[in-house]
């Protein structure tokens, strides 16, 4: 089971491949919920979502945009990924970035 940062990692990963599939940008997301509706989605509080966030930020997984804390920036969806896996298996040899 992946923990909450884990699992709005996961999510952050669906807005990118979405994206993806769609021949869009895919490295800045302009987030088109807010944390609350995030954390319904999630089954998360409106405060867990932005403590996984700021986690996500402090392990560079994710960077907010000066333009507001709803445009984040992806720098690796390889390390976005490797961050879901070494978080649903901890002895995983994935290598944070």
């Amino acid at each position: 089971m992946l923990s909450a940062e884990g699992r709005v990692a996961y999510f952050l990963r669906f807005w990118v491949q979405a994206l993806t599939e769609r021949n869009l940008r895919s490295d800045q997301l302009a987030l088109p919920l807010t944390r609350a509706d995030i954390g319904s989605y999630l089954g998360l509080t409106l405060e867990t979502v932005s403590r996984a966030l700021g986690q996500l930020s402090r392990c560079g997984v994710i960077r907010f945009e000066q333009q507001g804390r709803r445009n984040i920036a992806i720098p690796s969806v390889e390390g976005l990924i490797a961050f879901i896996e070494h978080d649903y298996n901890p002895n995983t040899t994935a290598t944070l970035q």
